[in-house]
């Protein structure tokens, strides 16, 4: 995978990031308009560091996720791989090795799969934050509809990480075991099944 790709991965996890940050400096009265007036035209300063935050929030939000995600992605790699971890990195090692397309397309679909996980992460806080905020100030119902939005997100962003996982391992033990020319043991559907 490019570093550009991965920047730009980390910019996107660490954007949701720093929605429920600004949630908390927000109830922490800490505003950022006084702060920018101290330093008027200085709008490339300001963005240089937003970047800078933004792909620091994003490398955390991701390490977080992931830690947090370890158990379920674990069990997901053992159904796969039987239960042997030493195969799965034989089969990356082998893959490395081999195919360079093929990298590029598994490095593809774990970025995905670093953005759904990162957004899954991210969407809990913003909920909690946004509940706290928006509770007494709006309708009911645009409180209700709110969480609404925000669970299914949350829901379809874990099945899509839970999918995109399960084919990742999926892909790496079929692709490796074809190119050594054996016979797959795991069968993934193909796009679109």
């Amino acid at each position: 995978m490019q570093t550009t790709n991965l920047f730009a991965e980390l910019l996107l996890i660490g954007f949701g990031a720093s929605i429920w940050l600004l949630q908390l400096l927000g109830f922490a009265d800490i505003h950022f308009a006084e702060l920018a007036k101290e330093f008027p035209n200085q709008q490339i300063v300001w963005a240089g560091l937003a970047i800078a935050i933004l792909y620091i929030l994003g490398i955390l939000t991701d390490r977080i996720a992931d830690h947090l995600m370890d158990k379920r992605n674990r069990k997901i790699l053992m159904k796969i791989y039987e239960n042997d971890y030493h195969q799965l990195l034989k089969d990356r090692a082998f893959l490395f090795k081999e195919s360079s397309p093929i990298v590029e397309n598994l490095a593809y679909g774990r970025s995905r799969m670093r953005i759904c996980r990162g957004w899954l992460f991210n969407l809990v806080p913003i909920m909690i934050l946004g509940n706290i905020h928006l509770i007494g100030k709006i309708s009911g119902m645009k409180v209700f509809f709110f969480n609404l939005f925000g669970l299914l997100f949350m829901v379809g962003f874990y099945f899509a990480w839970k999918k995109l996982t399960t084919k990742e391992y999926g892909k790496v033990r079929r692709i490796s075991q074809i190119l050594r020319n054996e016979k797959p043991s795991v069968l993934i559907p193909e796009p679109g099944n």
